[in-house]
């Protein structure tokens, strides 16, 4: 989300960044579809950023502000990482989340994210923190705190000795 100018309704209007789209991909059309209202959408409320290489896919958190984690409950997505939640803190962005599998264990709602259960929540939690940036800077920083046992540094010692207890 990143703020571009007043809106009566939301205050600040805001840009949609769509990270990985892939032109003429139908899956990625699909998902543009979606996030333009069917393209009736201005074009300027909306930014495609390109597939990219899994080395430089972090950069896309760079062109954000606010991390939107949507999915449904389904057993597909109970069996899905939270690693989406995990970059978003990572790179120190706040994050509005569904809250369900696999994201539970690390919410620590309106402590580190806030959730969103359906379209109105959606609506109220993006337009809560379009009013209250400071809110933004507070859940960034809390959820960069709360993923860092996550850090390579940590797990790359806990699989060395999980492997050598192995062998």
């Amino acid at each position: 989300l990143v703020p571009l100018y007043n809106d009566p309704i939301l205050g600040e209007k805001f840009q949609m960044v769509y990270g990985g789209y892939y032109k003429g991909d139908m899956p990625s059309e699909a998902i543009a579809w979606v996030l333009t209202g069917k393209r009736i959408a201005k074009p300027e409320q909306f930014t495609f950023v390109p597939a990219t290489t899994p080395r430089e896919y972090a950069n896309f958190y760079n062109e954000i502000n606010v991390a939107l984690i949507p999915l449904r409950v389904n057993r597909f997505n109970e069996n899905k990482s939270n690693l989406k939640m995990l970059e978003a803190g990572f790179k120190n962005r706040a994050c509005i989340v569904s809250p369900v599998n696999p994201y539970l264990d690390l919410i620590k709602a309106g402590r580190n994210c806030l959730t969103a259960k359906n379209k109105h929540d959606w609506f109220k939690q993006i337009k809560r923190l379009i009013e209250n940036p400071s809110l933004r800077f507070d859940l960034a920083a809390q959820l960069y705190e709360d993923v860092q046992p996550y850090h390579a540094k940590h797990i790359a010692e806990k699989r060395y000795q999980l492997y050598k207890s192995l062998c």
